[in-house]
């Protein structure tokens, strides 16, 4: 099913997921594979996973949200690189 989705074949029988997870959780091999689909196929999965915390080497962008509230978003097709 994952494949067909990806190379959006035939009807919508996937329907787009939101997946959040707590970066101090257990790394599994499915949800290694599930990043690595996302990431593989950007846009072609509706799907996104958001991860509350740091995570080393997890692919996609970061949004650094700010103590008052507010969101860092990097600019399309710029480099984004974690606050030091």
């Amino acid at each position: 099913m994952t494949t067909a989705r990806a190379a959006q074949l035939g009807d919508d029988t996937w329907p787009s997921r939101l997946l959040l997870l707590d970066a101090a959780g257990p790394e599994t091999p499915a949800l290694a594979q599930l990043l690595r689909l996302l990431d593989e196929h950007p846009g072609r999965t509706a799907t996104c996973v958001v991860v509350t915390g740091d995570r080393a080497e997890t692919p996609g962008v970061v949004l650094d949200v700010t103590v008052r509230g507010r969101i860092n978003i990097p600019t399309p097709g710029s480099t984004w690189s974690r606050p030091g």
